[in-house]
């Protein structure tokens, strides 16, 4: 065989492939359109369930055909679901009950109003989430909350499967009812085909349950009608002579319904949206957890916008991708753009030749499958969330669940809104506004002290707080940060606190009275505090409610936290008598390097005198010098970066020894050195080096045993700075 040949068997193969995927996917992708057309008007409005499918069916057409052509999930199979079909069915049920008071009956031109609505307001919806980036919000829904949402929404699935059954709407007064013919066999034949789906779910493959465990119960409902030759009259859905046929009403009958109708809907219809996009996220989750392929939300959604558009447009029921068809498709094949083609087609088929199909399917089978799926949501979103989560969390979602039952879907989904912000508040406030805790003992700055003064801060630094904050900073968060000052004042004798704000996105004014408190418990204890790294959105809340930094001794502010620290510093380094930095001879300074006079002097001969001025250049970053200097007097500053990129990250001061890292790994100069006041340093080059080694081994040995030590200090206190930090 000619590779040729061999090519295009494999391409057949695999368009194959791609062909049972879709078939199995769509079929299935058919089955929950009729269930939830059935879930929309089987009990609310039976009489108008055929044109009720159509329009399901049209919608899963279009919903595929647009996936195929603009999603970012290839091959997802999209149909109506249960969420919003379950939302339309409380909504209708409701009104139906509400006319049945004044003897009024609701049309299949506010019906399909109502679809064409809820399809326009989802369509809106996900577009505006997809253009604007925010699908990563919606996933931050609290597990709970959507937990509740869920079992709720199980519990409508499960009226609606025993609606069907009823042909009424189920409630306690209509129980008996199920005990009298044609329901009880209707209900008899439900709850064995749910039993079936749910030891299928058990021992079948889940890429071949569904098809496999619904066209069985078809095959047996139909076998067992021959044998007993039990009538079925009232069994099946009868759809319209040539189809389901479109439009289903007129254009003109839809411009005669009441816009207060809509009007009247708008907060379950909202609610319905919301739910919608929380389960859309969930299953593309779903999808993803199994595929491992990257997905750009943001742009699956505007794809499922636009084809929800295109549903409205010709009255198809609002949908999304299915996570259970999906997964199915992809068991046949990979994912490809193919399969959502193959689905659109066959429910399209589907929907022209309905009656040709749906003669066939009893609707006692449809209505297993409702309940099975009702049961499983109920089993897993409410049964197991209570069982396996903490006592607090499990308690707002059988709340949740308690609202839906008793008072319907959007009472519980505002309550659930309720829940989901109270919820929010009450874990954000758990968490620590503080990311993290130094004290002055620790964290020296950017400053480079000299042996003296670093042995003050190490002394006393303790009595300096650096918090550094985090988060969006509300009532909740900022009661937590005053009691931790609070404990800090009269515990820890802090005197002195520097609070960064440098991670603070926002602060609410609610926050305010925390601070205000604050103030006066640093005035009451003789404390101080100094908050650095205050963003202008963050300044305008303080200044708005008249708390001016600065305006008092208790608290002041300071542009970075380095910056800050150093005000206490000073007052600490004063108290000590140690407040300047004094210049020494190189003498000195080399004598505490080595340990040494004589050495110190002998020394000396080896280093040249550098004089600086403001801004002159001592070390350039990149560079490959590997000379060390001493500083003798003044000040120099350490940048790392050049441009609108550079930053400066510590102060040196008289004492301080430079570039010994270069020195002793050759590699380029990791940062840039310039004097910020007129200096006097010292260079102990290289050369010199060498020839140290070549006349005084002995004291070039205690010179780099010296420098050796100073590293490790340097090493030590960064080893505890970020034992701190971890802690």
């Amino acid at each position: 065989m000619s590779s040729a040949s061999s090519s295009n068997d494999q391409t057949q193969t695999i368009g194959l492939a791609h062909l049972q995927a879709g078939l199995i996917g769509g079929l299935m992708a058919v089955i929950f359109a009729i269930s939830h057309a059935t879930l929309v008007v089987g009990v609310a409005a039976p009489e108008h369930l055929a044109a009720i499918i159509g329009l399901a069916l049209l919608g899963t057409a279009t919903l595929n055909l647009f996936s195929g052509l603009f999603g970012q999930m290839r091959g997802g199979i999209h149909m109506s679901q249960d969420v919003p079909s379950a939302a339309m069915g409380a909504v209708l049920l409701a009104l139906v009950a509400e006319r049945a008071v004044t003897g009024g009956s609701l049309t299949l031109p506010e019906i399909v109003v109502l679809i064409v609505t809820a399809s326009l307001l989802l369509a809106i919806c996900l577009f505006l989430f997809g253009q604007f980036g925010l699908s990563t919000v919606m996933r931050y829904a609290p597990r709970p909350v959507v937990a509740g949402f869920l079992a709720g929404t199980g519990y409508f699935i499960l009226l609606g499967g025993l609606g069907i059954c009823l042909a009424a709407e189920v409630t306690l007064t209509s129980l008996p009812d199920f005990l009298t013919a044609p329901a009880s066999y209707k209900l008899a034949v439900a709850l064995f085909v749910a039993l079936a789906f749910e030891l299928g779910q058990r021992l079948l493959p889940p890429s071949i349950m569904i098809g496999l465990v619904m066209f069985g119960a078809i095959a047996a409902f139909h076998i067992a009608s021959m044998l007993l030759g039990a009538p079925t009259d009232g069994w099946f859905v009868v759809l319209p002579e040539g189809g389901t046929g479109w439009p289903p009403v007129p254009f003109s009958d839809l411009l005669q319904v009441n816009p207060g109708f809509i009007f009247s809907q708008v907060v379950p219809l909202l609610s319905m949206v919301v739910l919608s996009t929380l389960a859309l996220l969930m299953m593309t989750s779903a999808v993803q957890a199994v595929t491992r392929d990257g997905l750009d939300m943001d742009k699956e959604l505007k794809a499922t916008g636009i084809g929800n558009f295109a549903s409205a447009f010709l009255g198809g029921m609002p949908g999304y991708v299915g996570a259970a068809s999906t997964l199915s498709a992809y068991k046949v094949a990979p994912p490809h753009r193919a399969i959502s083609f193959v689905a659109a087609a066959l429910a399209l088929s589907v929907f022209v030749l309905g009656n040709v199909i749906l003669s066939l399917l009893p609707m006692p089978v449809f209505a297993g499958f409702l309940i099975w799926v009702g049961i499983a949501f109920l089993r897993d979103w409410l049964w197991r969330e209570v069982k396996n989560t903490p006592m607090a969390e499990a308690a707002v979602t059988i709340a949740i669940f308690l609202v839906i039952v008793v008072f319907g879907l959007f009472e519980g989904t505002i309550f659930g809104l309720l829940a989901a912000g109270a919820l929010f508040v009450v874990n954000y406030s758990r968490m620590s506004p503080v990311r993290s805790m130094l004290f002055g003992n620790a964290y020296l700055g950017a400053s480079e002290l000299n042996p003296q003064q670093a042995e003050t801060l190490q002394a006393e630094g303790g009595s300096i707080a650096i918090l550094k904050l985090q988060g969006y900073v509300f009532f909740g968060t900022a009661h937590r940060l005053g009691e931790q000052i609070q404990t800090l004042i009269r515990t820890k004798g802090v005197r002195y606190l520097v609070l960064d704000f440098k991670s603070v996105t926002g602060i609410d004014a609610t926050a305010m009275a925390t601070f205000w408190s604050l103030a006066a418990d640093l005035k009451d204890s003789g404390a101080e505090a100094t908050f650095t790294s205050v963003s202008a959105e963050v300044k305008s809340v303080f200044d708005r409610a008249g708390f001016v930094l600065g305006a008092t001794t208790q608290i002041n502010a300071a542009e970075t936290l380095d910056a800050g620290l150093e005000i206490y510093q000073a007052r600490l380094i004063a108290e000590k008598g140690r407040s300047k930095a004094a210049a020494q001879d190189i003498t000195s300074l080399m004598e505490q390097v080595i340990g040494n006079k004589d050495m110190a002097v002998r020394l000396s001969g080896y280093l040249d005198r550098l004089t600086l001025n403001a801004g002159d250049p001592l070390i350039t970053e990149g560079d490959t010098d590997r000379d060390i200097f001493l500083l003798e007097s003044g000040q120099l500053e350490v940048f790392v970066g050049s441009g609108p990129t550079r930053h400066r990250i510590r102060v040196l001061g008289a004492g301080a020894v430079i570039g010994e890292i270069s020195f002793y790994t050759g590699g380029q100069r990791t940062s840039s050195v310039t004097a910020l006041d007129e200096a006097i340093a010292w260079r102990f080059s290289e050369e010199a080096a060498r020839k140290l080694l070549s006349d005084d081994p002995e004291l070039a040995s205690r010179f780099h045993a010296g420098v050796a030590a100073l590293l490790a200090q340097r090493v030590v206190a960064n080893t505890r700075l970020v034992q701190m930090l971890q802690s």
